[in-house]
């Protein structure tokens, strides 16, 4: 039986050999940069750091570059909307009008049967304006209590619950059903 430190060896021997790999990926994809860090039973293993955090200056990416979270906080929302159902705080198909009762969308089937399924699955059939409200450096383009009104504007654009159409918006709503549940920010 092979011993925890020669498994975590093949596993670093096997992440450098990925390098190629991700750089050829992040090319691909246009990424500029990538920091990555890999953890095994609890300790980091294997570091990497590829192309530059600041294009005009060519300045590297290192363990210590920020990048702007964007798409990646939608898994911490759903992940705070999971606990929340766990600990009997929020069902899945409670309607989010009875969190929120300021909601009044384009259409009253949406308005009275949005659940936070229908918000995380990108399911409301209202627009996919995605207007980005946090611009450079995290200056805020729009004041969260911006919010709720502009999420009311959004016209009807699909089926409620039988078209996809990615949101933002659905996941900001979801972020203020975690906080009125919650109690925290």
């Amino acid at each position: 039986m092979a011993r925890p430190s020669d498994d975590t060896a093949t596993l670093q021997q096997r992440l450098k050999a990925l390098e190629s790999v991700i750089q050829a990926i992040c090319k691909v994809a246009g990424a500029p940069g990538i920091s990555l860090s890999v953890s095994h039973n609890g300790e980091p293993i294997h570091r990497a750091c590829f192309g530059f955090g600041d294009l005009e200056t060519k300045k590297p990416v290192t363990g210590s570059t920020q990048f702007p979270i964007g798409t990646m906080a939608k898994t911490f929302t759903a992940a705070a909307v999971g606990a929340l159902v766990a600990e009997g705080r929020l069902r899945w198909d409670t309607p989010i009008k009875s969190i929120i009762p300021e909601l009044q969308t384009a259409t009253a089937t949406v308005t009275e049967n949005l659940t936070i399924v229908d918000l995380l699955s990108h399911r409301s059939g209202l627009g996919r304006s995605n207007l980005w409200w946090q611009g450079a450096d995290a200056t805020l383009l729009l004041e969260k209590k911006d919010l709720l009104p502009y999420y009311n504007s959004l016209p009807l654009t699909g089926q409620f619950r039988a078209d996809w159409g990615y949101s933002n918006w659905g996941y900001a709503l979801a972020g203020e059903v975690i906080e009125r549940v919650s109690g925290k920010t």
